[in-house]
């Protein structure tokens, strides 16, 4: 699995629209749990700079999916290919 052998099957391509930033930040999160950034390191990082951690909950969302009615959890988001794979006792995610 790429997911666990991410140590030689990341990679953030050249092109790619992403900030240093957020590749620094995206290393110090997946890194060993030895080395892994902590909540205090995190609200620091250059990425977040300028959010109001203090008022996070208070802050209206950047982008707020559209519901196709009242009842939709979806949030009307494509679901990701991913195989679905057994949780418990034969319950399918």
């Amino acid at each position: 699995m790429m997911i666990l052998d991410w140590r030689n099957s990341l990679e953030i391509p050249p092109d790619a629209n992403i900030s240093d930033e957020s590749i620094d930040l995206i290393a110090r999160l997946i890194c060993d749990a030895k080395d892994r950034v902590g909540f205090e390191q995190i609200t620091k990082h250059p990425w977040y700079e300028g959010l109001d951690w203090s008022n996070l909950r208070d802050l209206p969302a950047p982008w707020v999916p559209p519901l196709k009615n009242v009842t939709d959890t979806v949030r009307s988001l494509p679901r990701l290919a991913i195989p679905h794979l057994p949780l418990a006792h034969g319950v399918v995610a």
